[in-house]
């Protein structure tokens, strides 16, 4: 993976075991903690959701002929 930047909100369940131990232990202001949730909350907005395959019906199940 060249670019490293996040494609798809969901993530491994062994990444956010990483991520969780990497930030345990440390405190935060409660102002910094505002400050990170609405920081967040912006950057999810961005991020868009891993398609499925039902988001994309073949031709002949949406009714099309081909």
């Amino acid at each position: 993976m060249e670019n490293k930047k996040r494609q798809f909100r969901e993530l491994s369940n062994d990444t956010k075991q990483k991520i969780s131990n990497a930030s345990k232990g440390r405190p935060k202001s409660q102002s910094h903690r505002q400050h990170i949730s609405q920081a967040m909350t912006d950057y999810w907005k961005t991020i868009p959701h891993r398609p499925t395959p039902s988001d994309n019906p073949s031709p002949t199940e949406s009714g099309q002929i081909i």
